[in-house]
């Protein structure tokens, strides 16, 4: 059954999360270019009422906000061809954003420019956080056409939270790897959509190879960071190549 109803936005809700560790917060993105917090114990149905923890404004629509597995950090996607990475406070009933001492942070915000144009009959991009790392996230690319009018390099792209490209798979597919993609939990699959089409890339070794422990995949071990390059390399498999 239907145990709550809360207006929370101005504009239509794109994505909402719930806390991995703290069942009382719950994160939504939203067309009115805000991403933010609330406490569960503390909304109402009156509008009026409903008072966010923490509220982040936007230059483009907020398609998606996801919590890091350890719920220390907020992953904002949006329309505006910009993925955002918040570092938040760890106490409990707060919501602030606290310093992190990383490249490219500024007063616990990553702001990175990232290819994922908006197209209203494709579904939207979405970065996902890799299940076993606070610092590690995927996303598809959308470049623009180059000066010669050809298609710049698709793929999906794996950063961290200092902006730094650690690889890219998939390049050599055709279509375009829209939505949000997920890594399997021990890392040997990611799975994207692209048009009618579910894509399953296997045993990806530049995915292994960004993390900073020792993680086995079919090839054998891969340890090291950062030793993937961006290329298309990862078995994909899937029908059809429209985006």
């Amino acid at each position: 059954r239907l145990d709550a109803r809360w207006p929370l936005h101005r504009a239509k809700v794109s994505g909402v999360e719930l806390h991995p560790r703290d069942g009382s917060v719950m994160a939504t993105a939203s067309v009115d270019r805000t991403c933010r917090l609330w406490d569960l114990r503390r909304l109402s149905s009156d509008p009026g009422a409903c008072l966010p923890l923490l509220s982040l404004t936007f230059g483009g629509v907020a398609t998606a906000a996801h919590f890091s597995p350890d719920g220390a950090r907020l992953l904002v996607t949006t329309q505006n061809d910009a993925v955002s990475v918040f570092q938040l406070s760890s106490a409990r009933g707060t919501a602030e954003l606290v310093t992190c001492d990383r490249p490219g942070w500024r007063e616990g915000r990553m702001e990175l420019a990232h290819p994922h144009r908006f197209y209203q009959h494709l579904t939207q991009f979405r970065a996902t956080w890799h299940p076993r790392s606070n610092d590690l996230f995927i996303i598809g690319r959308w470049p623009a056409k180059d000066a010669s009018g050809r298609d710049a390099e698709k793929g999906l792209d794996l950063f961290d939270t200092a902006g730094t490209l650690r690889c890219r798979i998939g390049a050599a597919w055709d279509g375009i790897h829209a939505g949000g993609a997920a890594i399997r939990s021990d890392g040997e699959a990611v799975a994207a959509m692209s048009g009618h089409s579910a894509l399953l890339y296997l045993s990806p070794a530049e995915i292994a190879a960004a993390l900073p422990h020792p993680v086995h995949h079919s090839g054998g071990d891969v340890s090291g960071v950062g030793r993937g390059g961006a290329s298309g390399r990862g078995r994909g498999r899937g029908g059809g190549s429209d985006g």
